[in-house]
């Protein structure tokens, strides 16, 4: 579960969520760059392929709904407790809240393809609601 709260928080606050344009031929960009190995530069990452902002980024510059910044904002500050809880409802609560920041994302003026942001949320949906429950298992005593 720790690795799981520690790339939600990876995911909202550095990866880019969305794509606004696909560079000419993707295909062959990519083949090319994996062939000669600049694909392993994050430089070539930044220059090749543009990105938007993460998710809180564009919560506060405005280019997301303010609901989407304030499910944000929860989603962060109860990430320790969610970690210190034996309960794993509290995991598909949050499953639940990043369906609904895909959506707010999906709705926003600036959406046009997904970035590894958005392919981390899917991920973590899926993650947390399979989420096997913590509580400690019954030991005999004989």
């Amino acid at each position: 579960a720790s690795a799981h709260v520690a790339l939600l928080v990876f995911s909202l606050l550095f990866m880019p969520l969305t794509v606004p344009e696909l560079p000419p031929e993707p295909l062959a960009l990519f083949q090319a760059a994996f062939a000669d190995g600049r694909a392993m530069s994050p430089r070539w990452w930044r220059e090749g392929v543009p990105s938007s902002a993460p998710l809180i980024h564009m919560g506060i510059g405005g280019q997301i709904a303010g609901e989407a910044l304030y499910i944000c904002k929860l989603l962060v500050s109860f990430a320790i407790p969610l970690l210190l809880s034996s309960y794993r409802l509290w995991a598909k609560f949050y499953s639940g809240f990043i369906i609904m920041l895909m959506m707010y994302a999906m709705n926003c003026q600036t959406w046009r393809y997904p970035h590894w942001g958005f392919v981390a949320l899917g991920y973590l949906v899926v993650a947390f609601w399979k989420l096997p429950n913590a509580a400690p298992t019954k030991t005999r005593t004989h």
